[in-house]
């Protein structure tokens, strides 16, 4: 069976392999924009409904 790390992984690169191809450049969040997200009401629900599926 395939692990989750492996399914990340190929997630990651197809991401990475689809913005080359695009002609484009990843680049990585600022603090500012992180805490900006982290601000939104929907993201506040999302955090402890992620924590608890990992569990």
């Amino acid at each position: 069976m395939t692990s989750f790390l492996q399914l990340h992984l190929a997630a990651l690169q197809f991401v990475a392999d689809t913005v080359q191809h695009a002609g484009k450049t990843l680049v990585s969040m600022g603090d500012a924009a992180k805490a900006f997200i982290a601000g939104w009401e929907s993201e506040k629900y999302r955090k402890p409904l992620a924590a608890r599926s990992t569990k």
